[in-house]
């Protein structure tokens, strides 16, 4: 399966408080061909939109939770909550998707 960090290669691709931005920084959809930037839920969407249903082992989505429940208790129940909380950083989202396995 592709992982998430083929879609959040650096920083300058993740972002926060919206699911997907183009490059005049404008929100779009997580699946629309002019995003460049996308919010950890986003860069799933994109991850399953691309993946054939057959390669996807588990969820993401759940791999992902549990991962921040372990890592991150204090920043939120969800993915987004946990993405857009003032203290995590895109470092706290690598260390996030790695423990995941997404």
């Amino acid at each position: 399966m592709k992982s998430v960090l083929e879609i959040l290669k650096t920083e300058k691709q993740w972002t926060k408080d919206v699911g997907a931005l183009n490059k005049e920084g404008k929100p779009t959809s997580s699946i629309d061909e002019s995003a460049i930037q996308w919010c950890l839920v986003g860069a799933v969407k994109k991850l399953l939109y691309q993946t054939p249903a057959k390669d996807v082992p588990e969820i993401p989505f759940i791999m992902l939770t549990n991962a921040i429940k372990k890592l991150y208790p204090d920043r939120g129940s969800t993915i987004g909550d946990f993405n857009d909380h003032p203290d995590t950083t895109f470092k706290d989202v690598v260390k996030v998707i790695k423990e995941a396995g997404a």
